[in-house]
């Protein structure tokens, strides 16, 4: 008999659901058939999967990248899916698909009196893989001005082990000093040996 010792991560299954949400975003007006928001909603949970559980750990090992919140998992890799999938999608349907929209969805598409339009499909999905690269550009940008800001003496950071407790910033109750102290304490434990009980002895 197999038993798996796996467990599943909550942290996973609630962030890879959002990440979904994320991943729709840009085709939420497009997509016509049930099973395209599947498969985009399928590719953006296991890359926002796969981001927390090796990804993250890599960038803050290897790079010293923090991500505190996961921002990358929810929402910056199922973003860059969203604006992919937005340039898939000029390619898989066609105008007779989309009745008397078409143009709202695609303005820069839309047909002049003539019946010429501005942009044809290439060009379209150009300017779009363009303005994927320029939000690339600018959020990396400002991320690490922000970072450089937020990290001069002025500011008087946390220390570090005050990691986990909010007494500098916030009304704490009573017993808070001392609760605050156990759960950094715990933070810094590390678990030598982890054994998880078999069938038989639950």
């Amino acid at each position: 008999m197999i038993v798996f010792q796996k467990r599943f991560d909550m942290v996973h299954i609630a962030n890879s659901t959002l990440a979904g949400g994320v991943a729709i975003g840009t085709t939420a007006n497009v997509v016509l058939e049930p099973y395209h928001a599947m498969i985009i909603g399928v590719i953006a949970g296991a890359v926002s999967v796969i981001g927390y559980k090796y990804i993250t750990p890599f960038l803050s090992e290897k790079l010293g990248i923090h991500d505190t919140c996961g921002v990358n998992n929810l929402h910056g890799m199922p973003g860059l899916i969203a604006g992919f999938a937005s340039i898939a999608f000029l390619f898989i349907y066609d105008e007779s698909r989309y009745p008397s929209q078409y143009d709202k969805i695609y303005p820069g598409m839309a047909r002049a009196e003539d019946g010429k339009r501005m942009f044809d499909e290439k060009t379209q999905a150009l300017n779009q893989l363009m303005a994927i690269g320029l939000v690339f550009l600018a959020s990396t940008i400002s991320g690490y001005i922000t970072g450089l800001l937020l990290k001069l003496k002025i500011w008087d950071q946390v220390r570090d082990d005050e990691y986990y407790a909010d007494g500098d910033y916030f009304e704490t109750p009573g017993d808070y000093d001392f609760t605050s102290r156990i759960v950094t304490s715990v933070q810094k434990i590390e678990v030598a040996e982890y054994n998880p009980l078999s069938q038989k002895e639950v």
